[in-house]
């Protein structure tokens, strides 16, 4: 019988049965939490705009987040939602130039990394590029962003420096990963 356990702490009990003792552990129950993935709206935008230290630890993209992404290519602009609070988003839209879905932004709010959330929103952006014939997804990431890197890399992205690509001095790593 597992017992809850405060601040997920997995202490050892002895119970002793006769001359015996049985020593066990005890283990956190896990709640189950329904997280939603669906379409960013104008009040998930305020909210996230409004909480930038949760999601970067600083404010330096929030000049990347514009409201046209949300009012112009909603359709492929994602949340991750548990109880209408947004704990991971994916901004994205489809190329004009190419058959290429481009994310421009995802992000996973703090206390909730690594539990698959940009995993599941980049698949849900995938679905949506797909159905609209789009042959691979794009990614544009910093030299510097090596977690950004290493994620996309275990996604299935493949690319290379490309100099001068944000301009002059500003090299990025340009991913692709076929549909």
């Amino acid at each position: 019988m597992a017992v809850p356990v405060a601040n997920g702490a997995r202490p050892r009990l002895s119970i002793t049965k006769g001359r015996r003792t049985v020593a066990l552990r005890v283990t956190r129950l896990r709640r189950s939490v329904l997280i939603e993935i669906r379409r960013c709206t104008m009040d998930d935008y305020n909210a996230i705009t409004a909480a930038m230290d949760e999601f970067w630890d600083d404010d330096r993209t929030l000049p990347l987040h514009h409201a046209l992404l949300v009012h112009e290519f909603g359709d492929t602009a994602f949340v991750a939602a548990e109880r209408d609070r947004v704990m991971a988003y994916l901004f994205g839209f489809l190329s004009q130039i190419n058959a290429a879905g481009y994310v421009h932004l995802v992000a996973v709010r703090d206390g909730h990394r690594r539990r698959g959330l940009a995993r599941k929103l980049y698949g849900r952006f995938a679905e949506v590029a797909s159905a609209r014939a789009c042959q691979e997804l794009k990614a544009i990431v910093i030299p510097e962003n090596t977690a950004s890197l290493a994620f996309h890399s275990a996604l299935g992205f493949a690319g290379g420096v490309v100099p001068n690509y944000s301009g002059p001095g500003k090299d990025r790593f340009v991913l692709h990963k076929p549909l």
